[in-house]
């Protein structure tokens, strides 16, 4: 079998198929597979394996497309489609045939679901072909004759082991007669997964193969398919599962998601780059800050830990939040805009007011989704509802006597109604209220609050006056004041 050399220039793929959308194993596949070949000056090729024709749609290739460049994994080939490649599978199968190492099948499904009703062991069975030593010319005569069948590789290795070292795992053997003579091609001539698979990495001159710890049983198939077309072997890492909280592979219960979902709950893609990458592989120097540029920079296979991962929900918020800190205040507003246009919010139009907000509420965000609830606090016609503290709290005696107090003091300012009360005079006013209501600390700020955004905690105070124009909070305060089905107690 002919290996690759050292000499060869390195190349990886992602070999997705678009059957849903792109999940994180699959994500952090792609991800390893383009660091691997960028840390060694190489090419990353996408190739998307569609022969699944069932299930395969057009809606999720554009995804998968879509989810690769927003991650920032991108190609350096057109990708590949293996559903436009038909004609050279069939092509190299009709080549294992003719040399016989491959033989036509003309089994029913019925004929093999007998055969292993009666096998002894119907888990280790492996379906035995009358057909395996018919002649070539007796095959096409039955073939010419319209009896649909497959094409079996003829297994030739049952007395063989095929050694492996693993990137990931170290030495893997894999004994020959684990399987039997496997279909390469259907009836209806489309490629079975592990031929089409051994193919297209021998005809890509793919020199290294990363790829979920699942496809490992598929590795000896795809041996066998390049001992017999005489095509280079990668050399092959299979990585680990990544675990839910229960330790089994992580699902949807246990926090699974696409990439789409992480783009639509406000996850930054190069936190999610970031966060990916160490789960599984560990950095030399330490860091829990990496950019994409930071991580190829130091990647390597050997860091490659074969354990399971446990995914950690926690951790990619806190990393998330960290890149959100690290972004300009314009490029931030950028990017909250689509779930701003989602809520509908009327928000002012000025860009210096737009970057103002964000510097000052962005320090708690740890989604760009965070955002959502906070600036409902600014939509310049909908005030907030009360919520169920303020609700209470509101029909006190005491608590509408401070914002009374407060609506009286925003009523003798003569200034521009369009801008925000300046620190100096707000200041003022909370002394004024302080002595005149004779109340200070949550007596004074909560009151304060609920006649500015409806509720009487959350939002620093200071902040909040700097982004209200005086007319909103002259509005703000009128509006919960004389909200109807609200009386004083006694």
């Amino acid at each position: 079998m002919p290996l690759l050399t050292q000499a060869m220039i390195v190349r990886t793929r992602f070999a997705p198929s678009p059957t849903g959308t792109l999940h994180m194993g699959g994500a952090r596949t792609a991800l390893y597979n383009y660091c691997l070949a960028k840390a060694l000056g190489g090419q990353y090729i996408l190739r998307i394996e569609d022969t699944d024709a069932a299930r395969s749609t057009q809606e999720a290739k554009q995804a998968l497309i879509q989810d690769l460049k927003w991650l920032g994994l991108n190609w350096d080939e057109a990708p590949y489609h293996q559903s436009e490649r038909y004609a050279i599978y069939q092509d190299l199968a009709q080549q294992l045939v003719s040399k016989g190492k491959a033989f036509y099948c003309f089994a029913s499904d019925q004929d093999i679901a007998k055969a292993r009703e009666s096998a002894k062991y119907p888990a280790a069975f492996q379906f035995q072909s009358p057909d395996r030593d018919l002649t070539l010319a007796q095959a096409q005569a039955r073939l010419q004759a319209g009896e649909p069948a497959v094409i079996r590789f003829r297994n030739e290795f049952k007395d063989q082991s095929f050694e492996v070292h693993d990137l990931v795992r170290g030495k893997v053997v894999l004994s020959g007669d684990m399987v039997g003579d496997f279909v390469i091609l259907r009836a209806d001539g489309s490629p079975v997964y592990n031929f089409c698979c051994a193919v297209d990495d021998g005809l890509m001159r793919i020199t290294h193969v990363l790829r979920g710890e699942e496809h490992l049983p598929n590795t000896l198939r795809q041996l066998m398919i390049y001992q017999a077309l005489s095509l280079p072997i990668p050399q092959f890492g299979h990585l680990s599962l990544i675990l839910g909280s229960d330790h089994k592979k992580l699902s949807k219960r246990t926090g699974a998601r696409s990439v789409g979902d992480f783009r639509q709950e406000g996850f930054l893609a190069p936190a999610v780059i970031n966060y990916l990458a160490l789960l599984g592989w560990s950095d030399p120097k330490s860091r829990d800050l990496l950019s994409l540029d930071d991580l190829i920079s130091v990647f390597t296979v050997d860091r490659l830990n074969p354990a399971g991962p446990m995914y950690d929900e926690a951790r990619l918020r806190w990393m998330n939040q960290q890149y959100i800190r690290q972004l300009q205040p314009t490029a931030l507003w950028q990017a909250i805009v689509p779930y701003l246009n989602q809520a509908a919010y009327q928000l002012p139009q000025d860009p210096a007011w737009q970057t103002k907000s964000v510097a000052r509420l962005m320090q708690d965000w740890h989604q760009l989704t965070d955002c959502i609830p906070v600036y409902a606090y600014f939509d310049q016609y909908t005030p907030p509802a009360l919520d169920t503290q303020a609700t209470s709290l509101i029909q006190t005696k005491e608590v509408r006597q401070v914002m009374l107090a407060w609506q009286s003091q925003l009523d003798t300012i003569d200034t521009d109604p369009n801008q925000p009360l300046d620190p100096i005079t707000y200041k003022s006013f909370i002394k004024h209220i302080q002595n005149h209501c004779g109340v200070k600390g949550k007596q004074l700020f909560m009151p304060i609050r609920i006649a500015m955004i409806g509720c009487p905690q959350g939002l620093d105070l200071m902040s909040t006056v700097e982004l209200c124009s005086l007319d909103l909070l002259r509005k703000r305060a009128a509006h919960y004041l004389s909200l109807p089905g609200l009386t004083i107690a006694d």
